[in-house]
């Protein structure tokens, strides 16, 4: 078995197949080449769209020519730019925010739960958990 490159009528690489392909010599002594596709089925040729030359590695989109295979495609666009990336200030800035609507969101303390009170963490107001003796 051996595997040959399918390309479309425009020379396109389409995809790999794979043929057997055998050279035995007839009673008189001449060679002559056994074709048959994956499914058993004896051909009397190689399709006129396959080649055995290999499409370099790396190749967009290959396109064969008859001699080599060539380039014919565009690269896709380079993904955008990502945005700035925000600094370390502005990341702790929304950290700290987070962290006070969640700690504004915690209920009222009752027997024994925590209670609420502010405290400054880095300039930032915050409110800290508190436990309240019963």
């Amino acid at each position: 078995m051996k595997q040959f490159y399918k390309y479309d009528e425009n020379g396109i690489f389409t995809e790999p197949v794979i043929f057997t392909v055998t050279v035995s010599k007839n009673p008189d002594g001449e060679e002559f080449t056994k074709i048959t596709d994956i499914s058993g089925n004896l051909l009397d040729k190689l399709p006129d769209n396959v080649t055995n030359i290999k499409p370099p590695d790396g190749l967009w989109k290959a396109k064969f020519t008859g001699d080599e295979w060539i380039e014919t495609g565009e690269l896709p666009e380079a993904a955008p730019a990502e945005s700035v990336k925000p600094t370390i200030e502005q990341r702790l800035e929304a950290c700290e925010a987070a962290i006070i609507e969640l700690a504004g969101e915690l209920p009222a303390s009752t027997r024994g739960l925590a209670a609420v009170s502010e405290v400054q963490v880095m300039g930032v107001a915050m409110r800290e958990p508190e436990v309240k003796k019963v």
